[in-house]
């Protein structure tokens, strides 16, 4: 369930932080004062945020009662192993959504205007802009979001304790929960250390790939 959450946190986090970035980036009225929403999950607690996001996916929470008042019946959305983990993967996007946001926003205004210039004269269009253009460039962005979405689910425990506690039915069992369960409810510390090297060797895997692409990033920027 690990890769599979850890896919899902990577994929997600490049989609909304580019996509938020792109919008913040636009000449909108009161554009500092959205940023700073959008920065406010990812300073915000944790625990706090996955209680919240908890009444809300409750079977009498609030995202039933919108749906029953539309006419939809309620689900379990925490108590199917696959809702669950959507449900748990939306929650680390959320909560990082800020970051990774700063992040393409920064990169966004270090692209030459040239570019963008050269373009707007051969008539191309906002889309192919971004298509051609933007995304091209915040290539090297792009991999560091990944790397630090990776990390990030690799070492993810608080917000799978309090949202699902690791279920239904091991559903949201990723490494970090894996680890403290085996360690301090099993009681079998051996393994709860072995599984907490597994992850320090994969976060340190990520981040020696990190470390040795971004330099060549940097020069290709250059």
């Amino acid at each position: 369930m690990t890769i599979v959450y850890a896919a899902g946190v990577a994929v997600l986090s490049v989609v909304s932080g580019m996509t938020i970035a792109l919008l913040l980036d636009a000449p909108i009225k009161g554009r500092a004062l959205y940023r700073g929403i959008y920065f406010l999950p990812t300073v915000s607690s944790s625990v706090a945020a996955a209680i919240i996001w908890k009444y809300v996916l409750d079977p009498s929470g609030i995202l039933n009662k919108v749906l029953e008042s539309l006419g939809t019946n309620g689900y379990d959305w925490l108590g199917h192993r696959w809702s669950a983990l959507t449900a748990l993967i939306l929650l680390t996007v959320w909560k990082n959504l800020g970051f990774n946001a700063i992040m393409y926003l920064t990169a966004l205004q270090t692209l030459p205007a040239s570019c963008y210039e050269a373009a707007a004269l051969d008539g191309a269009g906002t889309w192919r802009k971004i298509k051609h253009i933007t995304i091209p460039l915040l290539r090297p962005m792009t991999f560091f979001v990944v790397i630090q979405a990776l990390i990030t689910a690799f070492q993810s425990f608080d917000l799978v304790y309090v949202l699902t506690g690791g279920g239904p039915s091991g559903g949201t069992d990723v490494l970090g929960m894996l680890m403290y369960r085996t360690s301090f409810r099993l009681g079998d510390f051996g393994y709860g250390a072995a599984i907490a090297f597994v992850c320090l060797l994969l976060v340190l895997g990520v981040t020696a790939v990190q470390w040795r692409w971004s330099g060549s990033g940097e020069s290709d920027l250059a």
